[in-house]
């Protein structure tokens, strides 16, 4: 589905309209946002990265976001870390050049499509500097036919979905 903006006669923008579903996932998060002091999510959609904050924001979490658009990073994540408590967001390509040592859990509420992102996603909390035991949970939808489930099952193999889904 798009949507057209017309920015002047002879220039016309598409851009996909966002189109949000209820989902469980988001009330799984939620509880583990209770669970755990510090809590680490990766979603591959921006707004599912937006959903997800604006939910756990709502039950009065500190929530920060990772995503293209924040501004300043690294500030971002330094806030993080020192905080006792409180949740990052982070979009999937969000996933290098960062540590959060002092995050235990970490929940894909989906992935992106590159097995690199993914081993990078779980190194952010996986410190050689800080080792700890840490937990990572996958929200999948088991559907047979399921986009989630299929690409869950390509980067589990260490392959890019994109390249499973060609073979």
């Amino acid at each position: 589905m798009y949507e057209t903006e017309n920015l002047n006669e002879k220039e016309d923008i598409m851009r996909r309209k966002t189109i949000t579903f209820t989902s469980e996932k988001i009330e799984y998060i939620k509880e583990r946002a209770i669970e755990f002091n510090k809590l680490l999510v990766f979603a591959n959609y921006t707004g599912q990265v937006h959903a997800i904050a604006k939910a756990l924001e709502d039950d009065g979490h500190i929530v920060f976001t990772l995503t293209g658009q924040t501004k300043d990073r690294a500030v971002t994540i330094q806030k993080a870390e020192e905080s006792p408590k409180c949740v990052i967001v982070a979009q999937c390509t969000i996933s290098a050049g960062y540590e959060l040592p002092s995050f235990p859990c970490v929940v894909f509420a989906s992935l992106n499509w590159q097995s690199l992102h993914h081993i990078q996603a779980k190194g952010r909390v996986l410190r050689a500097n800080k080792l700890k035991k840490n937990l990572y949970i996958y929200l999948v939808v088991k559907d047979k036919g399921s986009v989630d489930r299929d690409c869950y099952n390509a980067i589990m193999s260490g392959a890019n979905f994109n390249e499973k889904v060609f073979e």
